[in-house]
């Protein structure tokens, strides 16, 4: 049975103030096409309203570490949301444990944060590499990586393939801080887990979900970036 796991930023499943039917319908009918055939985990961010919190608490005066805490515990109630939207409630985790043994017994798992200061997509990672995934399956607002930033250069190339080694090259180009949060496509450190797995990652804009499962049965090309 094929093991997929996705990162799902806050950003994409609340897209301007709002939640983002279009996602939670599009992974649905995912789950509804893969039942019995593919097992499945869902790790959810917290977007702008876990780095708002972040702020709040920041003003506050409180810690880092707390500050970070905050913003992990939104996570969870985003990612309980989504459970809940998607019919498999009974599959909402708090920890990494937990979630494993869930995906092992139910072929099923929804995870927030669970570290405070790192990302939503090194938490995938690790569940990715706990499980052993076939593939992690990176739910973006872009349709995947460029050598360059496509917003400052015009002429950035769009790269549908690219090894783990030009991944961190573009990576150091950009000139990015670690962060929650950061601005980039995905986190370098859930990168080098993967890397070091042998788990490949599938970037890709929220609005191709619905032909998500067609691209990973061999049926369809859909736009993205494949990291291997």
């Amino acid at each position: 049975m094929k093991k997929v796991i996705f990162s799902v930023g806050g950003s994409i499943l609340f897209k301007e103030g709002d939640v983002n039917l279009q996602v939670v319908n599009d992974l649905k009918e995912f789950l509804e096409k893969t039942k019995g055939k593919y097992k499945v985990g869902i790790v959810v961010g917290g977007g702008k309203y876990a780095r708002i919190y972040i702020n709040f608490a920041k003003k506050l005066g409180l810690p880092t570490l707390v500050q970070h805490a905050i913003a992990t515990e939104l996570t969870q109630l985003h990612a309980k949301l989504l459970a809940y939207a998607l019919n498999i409630e009974e599959y909402f985790c708090k920890i990494f444990e937990e979630a494993e043994v869930m995906f092992e017994r139910k072929g099923y798992f929804v995870l927030g944060g669970v570290v405070p200061g790192y990302t939503t997509d090194w938490d995938a990672a690790v569940m990715a590499e706990r499980v052993k995934a076939d593939i992690l399956v990176n739910i973006t607002n872009v349709k995947g990586v460029y050598d360059k930033n496509p917003d400052i250069y015009p002429d950035a190339k769009f790269l549908e393939e690219l090894d783990w080694k030009t991944f961190y090259k573009i990576f150091e180009s950009e000139g990015v801080e670690f962060k929650p949060g950061m601005n980039f496509v995905f986190d370098p450190r859930a990168a080098k887990i993967c890397e070091n797995a042998g788990i490949p990652v599938f970037i890709m804009k929220y609005d191709k979900i619905k032909d998500l499962y067609d691209y990973l049965e061999g049926k369809k090309k859909i736009v993205g970036t494949l990291i291997k």
